[in-house]
């Protein structure tokens, strides 16, 4: 019985991630409905579960973990790392998955929800990386207008100069005080130093280049994020929310006929949250960290 329970919350787990990955690269919005009904489904089964075999661990460990993954989909949210839909989705597939499957295999010391977290930060992480290149291929003569004004700003040669310095000095150090078995590590960390300040110049360009567009404020929904203050006849309309736009300030704009808006787009990162899962259920831990 407890696997068919599992089987049945793992299904609708996939299903809803697939889902919502699809309206995210599509529309980057998440129906609330896919969050809010995963929970609910999870939640009730839970419940039922611990109901019929009279043990409260089931929904109990449910809920710790709803409020662990709450809380830190609120602290993404609040960072600014992710939209309101991730932290909903986050929060109902932390409750999903609070419980290791009875179908995996494998022992860990580590509680299964903190390793499908590991796995999907991870994973996240690298789509953002590939993402940003294939957005700054897609818009390759804007990214390189910003990549070159951002490249030659004192601000980033003054970043690179210190980080050049650094570099020789852990260089001189390596075949001077160093033993030589670290040579090879320090050498990495030195180039790395070097690599760091032209990564950031060109995820901050890609993001200047790629990731701005002026939208029509009827598409607007809550929780875009609406770059500038917005006037109208010298009069403050909308003054700009690091949080997103909510629906009272959408129809305030609305009223006083602005037409369009600029808002920045952000990564859509539901599909990660897909892939992460799958990779979690696999492998039944991390290939992250082989240790555990």
């Amino acid at each position: 019985m407890i696997e068919l329970f599992d089987i049945l919350i793992t299904a609708a787990t996939l299903i809803i991630l697939t889902i919502a990955s699809i309206s995210d690269l599509r529309t980057r919005e998440i129906p609330d409905w896919l969050s809010y009904g995963l929970l609910f489904f999870v939640v009730a089964t839970r419940g039922l579960e611990s109901i019929l075999l009279k043990d409260s661990y089931y929904i109990i460990q449910t809920m710790i973990f709803f409020a662990i993954f709450f809380a830190f989909g609120n602290i993404m949210y609040y960072t600014r790392q992710w939209g309101g839909g991730d932290t909903k989705l986050i929060t109902a597939l932390g409750s999903a998955l609070a419980i290791k499957p009875s179908f995996l295999g494998g022992i860990s010391i580590v509680p299964f929800p903190a390793i499908l977290l590991l796995n999907i930060l991870v994973v996240g992480a690298i789509y953002g990386l590939f993402y940003a290149v294939y957005l700054s291929f897609k818009h390759k003569k804007e990214f390189k207008k910003e990549f070159k004004k951002l490249n030659h700003a004192p601000k980033t040669i003054g970043i690179k100069v210190g980080m050049l310095i650094i570099a020789l000095t852990l260089f001189i150090l390596s075949f001077t005080l160093f033993p030589r078995e670290t040579r090879v590590v320090t050498s990495i960390i030195a180039i790395t130093f070097l690599v760091v300040p032209y990564l950031i110049t060109a995820l901050k360009s890609t993001e200047l280049a790629c990731m701005y567009k002026q939208i029509l404020v009827t598409n607007l929904t809550e929780g875009d994020w609406i770059h500038n203050d917005v006037y109208k006849n010298k009069k403050l309309i909308y003054k700009v929310n690091p949080y997103g736009a909510d629906n009272k300030s959408i129809e305030l704009l609305k009223k006083a006929n602005i037409k369009q808006v600029l808002v920045k787009e952000g990564i859509p990162f539901v599909p990660p949250f897909l892939l992460g899962t799958i990779l979690t259920l696999v492998v039944s831990g991390t290939p992250f960290l082989p240790l555990i």
